[in-house]
């Protein structure tokens, strides 16, 4: 199951404890519900979310850093090819005409 909108789920669990901690003396529903289940796991989720956000953010930061690296990179390459090229071009043309 894909994950459209966490911030909706959180939401809806929120109320659910806010319920079961409103009936915190029924033993039947804390029996069949466990409040600290859905408690814990949000945080957790909460915290996935941050170390994903935080991820995301590096992820950004060494993307920019490849695209400059690949630039200079491609930019030295296309200078030294072109003059290598005349170079070896230049020696062919002087030993042709020795």
């Amino acid at each position: 199951m894909p994950v459209s909108n966490p911030g909706k789920l959180f939401e809806r669990v929120q109320k659910l404890t806010s319920v079961l901690s409103e009936h915190r003396k029924d033993l039947r529903m804390h029996r069949n519900v466990d409040e600290f289940f859905y408690m814990q796991k949000i945080e957790e989720l909460k915290q996935l979310e941050e170390s994903i956000e935080d991820a995301y953010k590096r992820l950004k930061a060494l993307k920019g850093k490849f695209n400059s690296e690949y630039k200079l990179l491609y930019c030295s390459w296309k200078k030294d090819a072109r003059w290598v090229n005349k170079f070896v071009n230049s020696q062919f043309e002087i030993k042709k005409s020795a």
